[in-house]
């Protein structure tokens, strides 16, 4: 599943990510692709996750 959202928060542990589109659902802390480079609040993230739960996912871009 690959989704659109917003980055939410940064924590050591990884980003979280809040997606309008799903009632404003939050995601586990999650890692980003090396190429990303840095992530801040509010930044519009693409999130391909590997099962239907927002624990197990990747941030692959931002536009």
């Amino acid at each position: 599943m690959v989704l659109k959202g917003i980055v939410s928060s940064a924590e050591s542990s990884g980003i979280r990510v809040v997606f309008p589109d799903k009632e404003n659902l939050v995601s586990a802390p999650l890692p980003a692709a090396l190429n990303i480079g840095a992530l801040d609040v509010g930044n519009k993230v693409v999130v391909v996750f590997f099962s239907d739960s927002l624990q197990d996912g990747v941030i692959i871009a931002k536009y």
